[in-house]
């Protein structure tokens, strides 16, 4: 019996603890969001503005746009390799603007390939 009160009271403790972390990080959550506020979305283009683009990109990807009005559009890239091509040929591609602000700069063949890119672009 004794055995039993004192797992009880450890699990009762872990429970507790569990808690206090878990209150923890739901402050720290709110916190880190208080003082670091997502950009303002209001000057970003929507699928209808890039439907009205005169690009070549606009134009391969109207069809599509109009299939599914209102939705934004997702392409899973298979590798590393994948992922760097895309880059680069939406880079090539890209007449209005880029945003490169997902990528992870590192000063090494890939990081300076994409950068000497997007100077292209510029």
């Amino acid at each position: 019996m004794k055995q039993r009160g004192k797992f009880a009271k450890g699990l009762r403790n872990a429970a507790q603890g569990i808690g206090v972390l878990a209150g923890g990080v739901a402050v720290f959550l709110l916190a880190m969001r208080a003082s670091f506020p997502l950009p303002d979305q209001a000057g970003a283009a929507d699928a209808e503005d890039l439907a009205n683009l005169n690009s070549d990109l606009a134009t391969r990807l109207a069809p599509q746009i109009a299939l599914h009005p209102g939705l934004s559009g997702v392409v899973t890239l298979q590798n590393g390799a994948d992922a760097f091509a895309a880059r680069i040929h939406l880079a090539r591609a890209a007449t209005v603007s880029i945003d490169a602000q997902y990528y992870i700069w590192n000063d090494d063949l890939t990081g300076l390939r994409l950068l000497s890119e997007l100077q292209a672009a510029a």
